[in-house]
C-alpha cells in the first residue's frame, strides 16, 4: 500500500486504513476515540476535576469535536488527582467490552432498518499528566517517560529530579548518565512486550519502598 501526500486527520492513518481494508471494520460499525484530562474549574480555588469523553470518528471532521457530538463518559470529582484512575473507568469500559462483544442493534432512520454495528476502539488519548496515571509509567517527568515504550532517556539539569525527552546533545552539557549522543526519533526501537514484563518482574521482585524509588 502507498503513502498518502498529507495527513490530515486520524482516519488518514495507515492502521486504520487497513482495518478498513481487511474488514475489521465494517460499513456499519462505530469507530471511537477515548480521551481524557484533568481541569481546573476555578482560578483561586481547589478545584481539580477529571472528565472522559468519547469521540465518534464517523463523523466528518469538521462535526467530530463538537459539543453536541461529544459523548461523556465520566466526571471523577477532585480536588485531588484519582489515585486508582482504573476503579473509575472500569464500569465504561465494562460497558465497551460488552458492545465489542456482542454489538450494537440501532435503527437506521434513513435506511428503514435495523443495523448491527461493532465498536472499534482505534485511540486513547491524553496529555503527559493524564497519560501516567491511564500506564501507570513512571510519568512525564521521569528517565523513561514515553509512554509507548520506546527507549528513549530523558535529560535532567544539573542537581535536579526532574528529566525532559531531548533528541539532541546540548552544548556544553556534562550531567553524569544524561550525556547521550544525538538521537534519531526514526531509530528509536519499538516497543517491546517482552522488555516490559521483564521490568515488570523486577518490580515485583522488590521488598521496600526505599528499592523501588532508588
Amino acid at each position: 500500500m502507498g503513502c498518502l501526500n498529507r495527513y490530515s486527520n486520524v482516519l488518514d492513518s495507515t492502521d486504520l486504513i487497513e482495518a478498513f481494508q481487511d474488514a475489521r471494520i465494517g460499513e456499519d460499525d462505530i469507530v471511537l476515540i477515548f480521551s481524557i484530562d484533568g481541569m481546573q474549574l476555578y482560578v483561586m480555588k481547589a478545584s481539580v476535576c477529571w472528565i472522559y469523553i468519547w469521540v465518534l470518528l464517523n463523523l466528518a471532521p469538521e462535526r467530530q469535536y463538537k459539543k453536541k457530538h461529544i459523548l461523556i463518559g465520566s466526571y471523577i470529582p477532585g480536588p485531588n488527582n484519582p489515585k486508582n484512575l482504573d476503579s473509575f473507568l472500569l464500569s465504561g469500559l465494562q460497558h465497551l467490552a460488552a458492545l465489542q462483544k456482542e454489538g450494537l442493534r440501532v435503527w437506521d432512520a434513513v435506511l428503514q432498518c435495523q443495523i448491527h454495528s461493532k465498536v472499534f476502539l482505534t485511540l486513547l488519548m491524553a496529555d503527559g499528566p493524564s497519560m501516567m496515571h491511564i500506564t501507570k509509567f513512571v510519568g512525564y517527568y521521569g528517565k523513561h517517560s514515553c509512554c509507548l515504550y520506546c527507549g528513549l532517556q530523558g535529560h535532567h539539569k544539573p542537581a535536579r529530579k526532574h528529566y525532559f525527552p531531548v533528541l539532541l546533545k546540548l552544548a556544553d552539557y556534562k550531567v553524569e548518565g544524561c550525556t547521550y549522543e544525538d538521537i534519531n526519533i526514526r531509530e528509536l526501537s519499538k516497543p517491546s512486550y517482552k522488555q516490559y514484563f521483564a521490568n515488570l518482574q523486577y518490580l515485583i521482585a522488590l521488598f521496600s519502598l526505599s528499592q523501588y524509588l532508588g
